[in-house]
């Protein structure tokens, strides 16, 4: 093994570049695994010497191209146009081309560009004009995915034993070639690592879990480290279960202290910083055999998340009836600091909700948390979590005008369910949008299955594969069905602003008979101009989020049709369809692709964040926004239906205790997420106004944490108008 050097400033290279294009007759789980370990084998090692966790995402460095996120190849844009710069004019041709067949095959971050282009997605007419409008989309996202942690402290010696013996007996050669390949590359980029910290006791540490499996909490947490980098991972699963049999050997023997675990976990928590993305991880909860899994290590996580300050990770802590008391007083001293973490998870109902989909009760128990709030699996599941999108307002908005996007596309859609001037009664308008909704429930299936199809003949998931428990058994691919757990999970936006639309069309038009619903979709039309009486009527109209049955029975019975019509869609890798309202910052964009709405918004305005009330219509207080939220059925969903709420910081300081009493009953009475902003009314004021003297200013949005400063103007907005309590 030659001597390695760390270096902070890497030149371009081309490793997985050239390697790529030297094997483009192989199969592309291993043309893949083939140009990763290249990577991993010749890349340089950026490394800081005074870090005690060591190691960065091998791609996100200067490399022209690598595989991300999971779902394929992609050119790094940036590096591409300085590298060009670099060759000789007569060499620039060939390159480019090069660069096209990697962005031709791998269309997913472009295809929005030009859906009709997309030929391997071979998507029919109609779907090309769902996924325009919006109401039958996809993120074309390689989706969220927990890797096996448990299994990789195990040591990686076991999974080399494994892949020989299916090579040895013939089965599958080029599929268990790839693993071999990534697995190598994989150890081998441990060891460089090492030898770019000597002297150090990361040196040691890495050295040694390259081919033995970790003996004490550093080197645990190091490797843990370095998978969830080398995954492009943005989820940690149960971090406080599979390292705390590490944390308490290493105290109980003397190997190291707290204040030393404490330390290294600081350090972990710069490390997620640095990465400036979501990652997720989850603690607490009960373990697979339904004892409680609170630990030492749980208190110093939650902790170290705090005082760090960063707006990551993005905790969730599972909540379990029989959790004792002063684990609540931990939270509540966590949600203080206004980072909005840790997001709270309801154990019963979630392990519930996996345990009516067939998940055995072991693997129920132990589920955690991705992306932003999305349900997992660890280590055994494939949801292809937030691949699809749908917006419930635009369907309602397609079912006023008969099929036609009138407001901003002018698409027309084959679903016709009549001109609103023949619904003569609220029910018959009622009965159009539920046909509309399982018409869109289909055809978001149809685009997302096709989706999920062309990702599994993509590169960019060996290293996902290999550490997914039963992909090697099978020798079948993470998204080819080669998980234990196989479903689809969506985000459906806009269900709150449908309910309070259906609201004001039914107690305007057909109850107070104050305008007619022609009329109404000629004002929305014209974006409520000359037509600002009406708009407050629209607005004064009930909402949903202040525990008024007018509305909420609407909320729940739109949402029971579409999860149920969803449901019955299967899932092209097993499984069928998970319906969910994580919404992350789609409000805002989904909210531009929509027009004026009968709730009263306008046009272009931003929709209703996740599963609450729309942006201050919640006027009567937190107890009444929850007990609307709890009549959204979440029985069967197999997700999440995160609640934000905002509390001014003076308010949750003064009241804490009663606050506590609240969130406790909510989660008592079935409540299945809850997300709390603690926030300054007159700092969030000011920010509006002087981004750049708040950088460090962390609020909740939609599922996660972020810098207020990093979000577009409309989602700064969006967030100021939360009514605070």
């Amino acid at each position: 093994m030659h001597e390695e050097t760390a270096t902070t400033n890497p030149q371009i290279t081309t490793h997985y570049f050239d390697t790529y294009f030297a094997n483009l007759d192989k199969e592309p789980i291993l043309r893949e695994a083939i140009a990763q370990r290249h990577f991993w084998e010749h890349a340089p090692i950026a490394i800081s010497p005074e870090q005690l966790i060591v190691g960065t995402r091998p791609n996100d460095s200067n490399e022209i191209a690598g595989f991300f996120y999971g779902c394929g190849t992609y050119t790094n844009a940036r590096r591409v146009d300085d590298y060009a710069a670099t060759l000789p004019e007569e060499a620039r041709p060939e390159f480019w081309a090069k660069i096209g067949t990697i962005r031709n095959n791998h269309h997913i971050a472009s295809i929005w560009e030009d859906i009709e282009a997309a030929k391997d997605w071979a998507f029919t007419p109609e779907e090309v004009r769902g996924l325009k409008s919006g109401a039958a989309g996809s993120t074309f996202f390689g989706c969220h995915m927990v890797i096996d942690y448990e299994g990789i402290l195990k040591g990686l010696s076991h999974y080399d034993k494994k892949i020989n013996s299916y090579i040895k007996a013939g089965h599958n050669t080029e599929f268990y070639m790839a693993m071999k390949e990534i697995l190598t590359g994989f150890c081998t980029y441990i060891s460089r690592t090492g030898m770019a910290c000597l002297n150090t006791t990361a040196h040691d540490d890495l050295i040694y879990i390259s081919k033995h499996p970790p003996k004490h909490f550093r080197q645990a947490l190091q490797l843990v480290w370095l998978a969830h980098c080398c995954a492009g991972a943005d989820t940690f699963g149960r971090f406080d279960q599979y390292l705390y049999p590490f944390y308490d050997n290493d105290i109980r023997n003397g190997v190291i202290t707290e204040s030393e675990a404490y330390t290294y976990l600081l350090c972990l928590m710069d490390k997620i910083n640095e990465a400036e993305q979501i990652q997720n991880m989850t603690i607490g909860g009960v373990l697979p055999d339904g004892s409680l899994g609170y630990n030492d290590l749980t208190r110093l996580i939650l902790k170290a998340v705090r005082e760090a300050g960063y707006q990551g990770p993005n905790l969730c802590f599972r909540i379990s009836e029989h959790m004792p008391a002063h684990w609540w007083d931990e939270i509540m001293e966590s949600l203080s600091f206004g980072q909005g973490i840790p997001a709270l998870y309801n154990d019963e109902v979630m392990i519930n909700q996996l345990i009516r989909a067939n998940v055995d009760i072991a693997d129920a128990r132990n589920f955690c948390l991705a992306g932003c709030s999305q349900i997992m699996v660890p280590g055994k599941s494939q949801f292809a979590n937030d691949i699809g999108m749908m917006n419930i307002a635009k369907i309602l908005e397609l079912t006023l005008y008969n099929g036609v996007d009138a407001a901003v596309s002018g698409i027309e859609m084959e679903c016709k369910t009549g001109e609103v001037g023949t619904f003569a009664t609220f029910e018959a308008l009622q009965t159009a949008f539920c046909k509309q909704l399982s018409y869109y429930a289909k055809l978001e299936a149809d685009v997302n299955n096709r989706a999920v199809a062309a990702l599994s003949t993509n590169e960019g998931y060996a290293f996902r594969t290999l550490f997914t428990e039963n992909c090697l058994e099978k020798g079948v691919g993470c998204f080819s069905g080669g998980a234990i757990y196989n479903h689809i999970q969506l985000e459906c936006i806009g269900l709150t602003n449908a309910a309070d639309s259906l609201a004001a069309i039914k107690k305007l038009v057909y109850e107070d008979n104050v305008i007619t619903l022609p009329e109404l979709c000629t004002a929305l039309l014209a974006d409520f101009e000359g037509c600002e009486s009406l708009r407050k009527q629209c607005i004064d109209a009930p909402k949903f989020g202040n525990d008024d049955p007018f509305v909420d029975d609407l909320r729940r019975d739109i949402t029971a049709h579409l999860f149920d019509a969803l449901r019955a869609q299967p899932s092209v890798i097993g499984g069928h369809f998970i319906p969910g309202e994580v919404i992350f910052l789609a409000h805002g964009h989904q909210g531009e692709n929509t027009g004026a709405t009968p709730d009263g918004r306008k046009k272009g305005h931003v929709l209703a964040d996740s599963a609450g009330a729309m942006q201050g219509a919640d006027t009567k207080g937190p107890t009444a926004l929850m007990n609307s939220v709890l009549k959204i059925p979440v029985t069967d969903i197999c997700t999440t239906i995160p609640l934000n709420i905002k509390f001014l910081r003076q308010s949750f300081l003064k009241n804490r205790a009663k606050i506590q009493t609240l969130f406790r009953t909510f989660m008592a009475q079935g409540g299945q997420q809850l997300q709390v902003n603690v926030c300054d009314p007159v700092m969030l004021q000011d920010a509006l106004k002087n981004p750049e003297n708040h950088k460090n200013l962390i609020v909740r949005v939609g599922g996660f944490s972020t810098y207020f400063h990093t979000l577009p103007r409309n989602l700064q907005e969006e967030i100021v108008a939360r009514n605070g309590y």
